[in-house]
């Protein structure tokens, strides 16, 4: 119980600091200093509010499935999983399909947004016959060295 409360409290405090984001935003976008940049934030920002609504419900869920305590007769819901998919699950879905919807990486972008490009596998397959070549050919090399000192027998 008191790690929920605990969830919740950050969940709310989280609420908070977006609350003050949005509100430096739109006084931002009134004084005219983002108009260069896209105002996609707003579906962003309240896809996040509904998210949070949606965790504050199934938080809720659980204070009171767990504050009933586990007696079927007292507490129905631990034992009906109608209860659980409406409100554990559902809210959970919700929120993963409008996070994919608005996805933030099509709307947090600039200029050092992309993350680096790793080799190709065309890239990758000719750095491995290079450094075999080379391994070939350190071993021709030692052994040359040894006939070439007499090491070699015949």
């Amino acid at each position: 119980m008191g790690g929920i409360g605990f969830q919740e409290a950050c969940i709310l405090g989280f609420m908070a600091i977006a609350i003050k984001f949005h509100i430096i935003m739109v006084q931002q976008e009134r004084s005219r200093e983002l108009m260069d940049r896209p105002r996609r934030w707003r579906a962003l920002l309240y896809v996040m509010y509904t998210s949070l609504a949606l965790i504050t419900m199934r938080i809720i869920f659980r204070l009171v499935e767990f504050a009933a305590g586990m007696d079927p007769e007292k507490n129905p819901i631990p034992y009906h999983e109608a209860y659980f998919l409406v409100l554990d699950c559902l809210p959970m879905l919700i929120c993963c399909c409008l996070i994919n919807a608005v996805h933030p990486g099509r709307i947090l972008v600039g200029e050092n947004s992309e993350f680096p490009k790793g080799l190709s596998r065309k890239e990758k397959k000719a750095l491995k016959q290079a450094k075999k070549e080379a391994k070939a050919q350190a071993k021709e090399e030692q052994k040359a060295a040894k006939r070439s000192n007499g090491y070699e027998m015949v």
